[in-house]
């Protein structure tokens, strides 16, 4: 499982009372139907049915029942109940690996409870920790599920997303994609990149030299043109300080170093304010 993935599912309560998961974006990925849900944890979360019975939940939604309290107790007193179910579910999960080695000859560990599975023609596609086929093995090779997705390349190696039920989600057309943060990363070329939202909606165009990046999380992102000048951005794709500068990073508490093209520093804040001028 991603770490990233992992990180994103947020516990939220609806308009009805009932608590879900949410990702980055606000939007619910797991319905809300339980009277509590608490934080993921190692891929999985605990959460209370409508009746207040605990249980536990991973990151697509399947229920699983929790373990008896005293058969916990009676395995180690010491260790709390969660991460002792943690354990067995780890146990679990080597055992299900398994099964994926009895029917494929090649496959990746399982990641959002789906495995890249390479078939005997060197096609790759995924299956589920039962072994069954989700995704054909028509790829020429395939990423890592994360926040539901995985890149996927064609014979071209041009690259796409598909969700975790082998639709293709966007068309192979990139020279990389990838999920981060709700949003997606693609380029053209090691030297073009840009952004795009998780239907595949481009924010920005690839205009940009590097990977962007993020400075802060909920509303600035570090961009770098062509002419190696860092400039800031928004999450919609709106230039908050344009690229002047040769040299930025972040310092924390909404501050920016910054240094100029005569390499003066100085300070600007996540909003392209100038806090101290370079000199």
């Amino acid at each position: 499982m991603n770490d990233c993935a992992l990180n994103t599912l947020r516990p939220t309560q609806a308009d009805n009372g009932l608590w879900g998961y949410v990702d980055s974006n606000g939007v619910f990925v797991i319905d809300p139907i339980f009277s509590y849900a608490y934080d993921f944890k190692d891929g999985y979360a605990e959460i209370r049915d409508e009746q207040g019975e605990r249980g536990i939940v991973n990151t697509l939604g399947q229920w699983m029942s929790y373990p008896d309290p005293q058969s916990i107790m009676d395995i180690d007193p010491e260790v709390p109940e969660f991460e002792t179910y943690l354990n067995n579910l780890r146990y679990e999960y080597r055992e299900q690996t398994s099964i994926l080695s009895e029917k494929w000859g090649s496959y990746r560990e399982p990641k959002e409870g789906l495995a890249a599975v390479k078939d005997s023609n060197g096609k790759w596609g995924f299956a589920n920790l039962n072994g069954e086929l989700i995704c054909p093995c028509q790829w020429e090779a395939v990423g890592d599920f994360n926040e539901g997705l995985s890149w996927v390349a064609d014979d071209d190696y041009k690259c796409g997303l598909i969700n975790t039920k082998g639709q293709i989600v966007v068309k192979p057309k990139f020279h990389t994609i990838y999920c981060k943060e709700g949003l997606l990363h693609i380029a053209k070329d090691e030297n073009h990149w840009g952004l795009a939202y998780k239907d595949g909606n481009i924010i920005t165009q690839c205009l940009w030299k590097e990977d962007i990046q993020y400075i802060d999380l909920a509303t600035t992102l570090k961009v770098k043109d062509q002419n190696d000048l860092y400039g800031l951005m928004d999450m919609d794709g709106n230039i908050i300080s344009p690229c002047q500068w040769k040299g930025m990073r972040y310092e924390g508490d909404g501050l920016i170093d910054v240094l100029d093209q005569e390499d003066r520093a100085g300070v600007i804040d996540i909003k392209g304010n100038i806090i101290y001028p370079c000199q």
